[in-house]
Parts: structure tokens; sequence; C-alpha cells
């Protein structure tokens, strides 16, 4: 089982769908049509470090947010609409693989649907952060310890 952390650009895909694979679960720390101000999500980060599995705990740490069980996506089920991911060349966007304690950089030419990078997912959990457009520094301390690396090394095959 690998976990991701993937903090980027999202944006919901009119009349499209995907479906989750089985065993895996993608956790979106946001609401629909709600994106995250980048400094939340790089603290989220943080907490989700800590303790991946731990959903409820870090539930916690944001307010005003629906029910987990309402952005918790789970294998087998098919969901609408399918999102646009992308990277950024002004603001940090990162993947992080927790198994392999692996990172990369996204820049504004990596874009996916989550589809196509749900695609091979196999007993995953996903952490899925969208954050808004306005730059902040982020604590390069979330990343300490981790290796960097290619992006196309760290997407699930």
């Amino acid at each position: 089982m690998a976990n991701y952390i993937l903090l980027c650009h999202g944006a919901p895909i009119e009349f499209s769908s995907f479906e989750v694979p089985k065993k895996t679960e993608i956790v979106y720390w946001g609401a629909p049509g709600y994106l995250l101000p980048a400094s939340v999500a790089w603290t989220a980060i943080t907490q989700i470090r800590m303790n991946p599995f731990d959903l409820e705990s870090i539930n916690r740490y944001f307010n005003g947010l629906p029910p987990l069980k309402d952005r918790t996506l789970t294998g087998g089920y098919t969901y609408r609409p399918d999102l646009l991911l992308s990277g950024d060349n002004n603001l940090i966007c990162i993947l992080i693989n927790l198994n392999n304690n692996r990172y990369a950089l996204l820049d504004d030419k990596w874009v996916f649907k989550l589809s196509a990078f749900i695609t091979n997912a196999n007993e995953e959990l996903i952490h899925l952060l969208c954050c808004t457009g306005n730059q902040v520094k982020p604590d390069m301390n979330v990343i300490k310890g981790l290796e960097q690396t290619n992006p196309n090394n760290l997407i699930p095959h």
C-alpha cells in the first residue's frame, strides 16, 4: 500500500466521471468548489505526515468543512466530476510518496486528470489538497527528511 499527498491546483471537468480502484481511498481535504488557502494546505501536510491513516485527527485541523465521510472517495465506486490536476511555476505544488519518503515539485507542465493519476492505484491512500493561487512562503520543514525526485517516478504504476 502506498500513501500519497498531492498539493496542486484542481478544477472540475464537466461531463466527466472516474472510478476509484478497489481498496483505494482518496481523501479530499477541502470541499467541492472550495480551495484551501495555501498556508493551510502546507500546514496540513505536516498533520498528514504525522499519521496519514488517522483521518479523524487530521480532520480536526480543518474548520468549516463538510463531514469527512462526504469528502472521502472509496474504491469500487464511480464519482463525478473528474478533476484536472495541475502544477504551477509560481506556487509550490508537490507530490509526496509517504512510503519511500520521496517528493517531486510540480511545475506548470505537470497536468493530470485525477482519473489518470489513480488508474493504476492499488490499495493506496491519496490525500488531495487543492489550494488558491495566493503565494505564501512555504515552510520547507514539511518536506524535511524527504528525497527529491522526478514526478514520473512517484505516480502509481
